[in-house]
């Protein structure tokens, strides 16, 4: 998850909700992120994408209600990315 963080904050943008869950032994991570514009979406899924573990990444549309207002110059965009399970020994 920190990983996550990072890239998204690494590419000035700024997380605004996150629900967290699992199916199926899948993390899945839902964002929704406060955006300068869609080339910064873009370098934030990049570099979501090319961290280990992660299955994949895509941009979901996501209800008005769920997006929180912002200034006219910025904009939100959610995204989906599923994280496989840490192996723990036991």
């Amino acid at each position: 998850m920190k990983d996550v963080i990072a890239a998204v904050s690494d590419n000035n943008a700024n997380i605004v909700n996150a629900n967290i869950k699992t199916k199926n032994h899948v993390g899945i991570i839902e964002m929704g992120l406060e955006l300068d514009n869609i080339d910064t979406l873009k370098k934030v899924i990049t570099c979501v994408q090319n961290l280990p573990d992660v299955f994949s990444v895509k941009r979901i549309q996501t209800s008005s209600s769920m997006i929180k207002k912002s200034s006219a110059s910025k904009t939100s965009r959610g995204f989906r990315q599923k994280r496989r399970p840490k192996k723990t020994e036991g």
